[in-house]
C-alpha cells in the first residue's frame, strides 16, 4: 500500500500537524542520520496547499518500512529465479476514514495495510459505504490482477514482470515503471532502508 503504516502510524495527533510541525519533526527525527537528511527527505515529500503533513509522512515511514524493503526483495527475487516476479501497489484512498478490524481504533484515510484483503474478499463496504464506482473498480481490478497471475502464471493484460513494471491498482489497473523508485534509491543510500524495514 502506499500509506502501508496509515493503519497504525504511531503518532495519535499527526492529524493536526501543519507544515511547520512537519518541518520540526522531520529535523528532529532524521538529521541524528544526516544532517541534510531532513531537508532532503522534504524534496522527495513536500507539503503543498493540497495535501498534508500527515500524508507526507505515512507515505515516507511506508516508504523506508515497508513499500522501498518489498521492492528490494522483489528486485533480488527477479535476479536469482526463472519465474516471472510480479508486484503491485494500491493507491486508492478509502472515501471515508476506514478500520482494518473491529478492535482498530485508528481510522485509516489512505491506502492501508490490510485494504487490498479487504477488497479482494469483498468488504469494499468496510471503507465505503454506500460504495461507489470507484471502490467496486478497485476490488474487481485486484482480484483481475491477482486471479489472472494464479491461474495463467503471468498476466494477460499489458504488465511486464518486475523490476521491468509494476502494477497500480485503483479504481482503473495500469502498469507504469516501478512506483517511486527514486525516493526508494534516496532511501537506500541514506541507510535507513533496509535497517528500519518492517519484517511482514
Amino acid at each position: 500500500m502506499a500509506q502501508e503504516v496509515d493503519v497504525s502510524p504511531g503518532i495519535s495527533d499527526l492529524n493536526t500537524w501543519d507544515p511547520s510541525y512537519y518541518d520540526s519533526y522531520l529535523q528532529r527525527k532524521l538529521r541524528q542520520f544526516a544532517l541534510s537528511l531532513p531537508d532532503l527527505a522534504q524534496r522527495y515529500y513536500p507539503i503543498t496547499t493540497e495535501t498534508k503533513p500527515e500524508l507526507h509522512l505515512t507515505t515516507m515511514v511506508s516508504d523506508i518500512r515497508a513499500v522501498c524493503p518489498t521492492n528490494a526483495m522483489a528486485r533480488s527475487a527477479a535476479r536469482r529465479l526463472s519465474t516471472p516476479i510480479y508486484r503491485y501497489i494500491t493507491q486508492l484512498r478509502p472515501i471515508r476514514p476506514a478500520a482494518l478490524a473491529r478492535n482498530v481504533t485508528n481510522r485509516q484515510k489512505y491506502a492501508f495495510h490490510g485494504m487490498d484483503l479487504l477488497a479482494f474478499f469483498g468488504h469494499v463496504y468496510d471503507f465505503a459505504d454506500p460504495a461507489t464506482e470507484k471502490e467496486t473498480g478497485y476490488r474487481d481490478n485486484l482480484r483481475l490482477f491477482i486471479t489472472d497471475f494464479v491461474r495463467h502464471g503471468q498476466l494477460r493484460f499489458d504488465c511486464s514482470p518486475y523490476p521491468d513494471t509494476m502494477g497500480i491498482v485503483t479504481f482503473v489497473l495500469d502498469c507504469s515503471l516501478p512506483y517511486n523508485n527514486t525516493r526508494c534509491d534516496f532511501w537506500m543510500r541514506s541507510g535507513l532502508v533496509p535497517k528500519y524495514q518492517w519484517i511482514n
